[in-house]
């Protein structure tokens, strides 16, 4: 993770990364969780946290620590008059500039002045260190925690402190107001509310401001009445939108989305051939049984279109009617042949009468 936390008091760091699924408290070189906020100056070397710690009493001119009490303040103010009183005995001196408090050490052969903001710093940078010396922690962002009585002042100095190492602050809060922002644990309340309003856990939802109160609530019966106040209550159900499928099947009525790459299944998935020959049959049989009561189809018609139909020798009712209108064309053709030749033969046998009656009277 990129995000390193940084607590910062009047004698000690505490710092802190997330890694894994938990949180990891940034240790020393000398594995001490509370990191000692001390720089001490000796020589042409500089010592940091438990070493520089370790020299309050040999290197006294040269071992700053209350290293945040003393940051950006003036010469005279409270805050170096405290840490005065509560044991440090490093000298400090007035800036000619500003009258900020400052320190003069021997570094390297050279007497150097060194800011409250500069050992702030080389602090900074050397909690950076230490987290950067963690397997799989790379920090690139910080956020600060600071005690309450600083001012707005003193924390943009913290601030700009912390990013001349590198990283990115993401913000200087004070103490007072890191323990206003944090929530407490609500698991067992949301459990609880959860079984009595009969839903899930991620549908438990409480009121935004009363987070302390509801965590006082231990058992189902102050669960229950302060579900009565509304204070806990239940969000409603996530749907899925479908605005989205409404669309779809307006089109699809409009002919859209139907072609051959939008179809599933074999050959009869979409419309079974057997279904499509019961109606085929059914709608035949029915136009059969209509012309034989009109008495369009005789006894005989009907019968030997009824089999033509079950053998499937129709395509469709339109077919089968063009048959009926041929058979009755032929019945009539038939029926005309057979008045003609009836007419024929009554003609025939009145012409024999004649000539037999003519040969009678011609005899007398």
């Amino acid at each position: 993770m990129s995000l390193l936390a940084i607590d910062i008091g009047n004698c000690n760091i505490v710092a802190t990364v997330p890694r894994g699924k938990g949180i990891d408290v940034v240790t020393s070189d000398t594995s001490n969780k509370q990191i000692p906020c001390c720089i001490s100056y000796q020589n042409d070397r500089r010592f940091f946290t438990d070493q520089a710690a370790a020299q309050k009493i040999s290197n006294r001119q040269g071992c700053f620590y209350y290293i945040p009490l003393i940051l950006n303040e003036k010469f005279d103010s409270p805050a170096i008059k405290r840490a005065y009183e509560i044991g440090a005995q490093y000298p400090l001196k007035a800036s000619p500039t500003d009258g900020r408090a400052v320190a003069s050490v021997v570094f390297g052969d050279e007497q150097v002045i060194l800011e409250t903001d500069q050992m702030c710093a080389a602090m900074a940078n050397k909690v950076k260190q230490f987290a950067e010396h963690m397997d799989n922690v790379t920090p690139k962002d910080v956020i600060t925690t600071v005690p309450g009585h600083w001012n707005a002042e003193k924390r943009a100095s913290m601030r700009a402190a912390i990013e001349s190492t590198g990283l990115v602050s993401m913000g200087v809060v004070s103490q007072h107001m890191a323990e206003q922002n944090q929530r407490p644990n609500l698991t067992l309340q949301k459990r609880l509310a959860a079984d009595i309003l009969g839903c899930g856990k991620h549908r438990v939802a409480f009121v935004g401001d009363k987070d302390k109160l509801v965590a006082g609530a231990k058992t189902r019966t102050a669960i229950r009445k302060i579900i009565s106040s509304k204070l806990i209550y239940k969000k409603s159900e996530n749907s899925v939108s479908r605005s989205r499928v409404r669309i779809h099947t307006a089109a699809k009525r409009l002919g859209r989305h139907t072609g051959a790459g939008k179809r599933n299944g074999c050959r009869d998935a979409r419309n079974p051939s057997k279904t499509i020959w019961v109606h085929r049959m059914r709608s035949q049989r029915k136009m059969l049984r209509k012309y034989r009561d009109e008495e369009k189809l005789n006894k005989t018609e009907y019968h030997e279109l009824y089999f033509l139909v079950k053998g499937n020798q129709f395509k469709n009712k339109r077919v089968l009617l063009e048959q009926i209108i041929n058979i009755r064309e032929e019945a009539k053709r038939q029926k005309n042949i057979h008045d003609r030749a009836v007419e024929a033969k009554a003609a025939a046998e009145a012409r024999k009468l004649a000539v037999k009656d003519a040969k009678v009277k011609a005899a007398k």
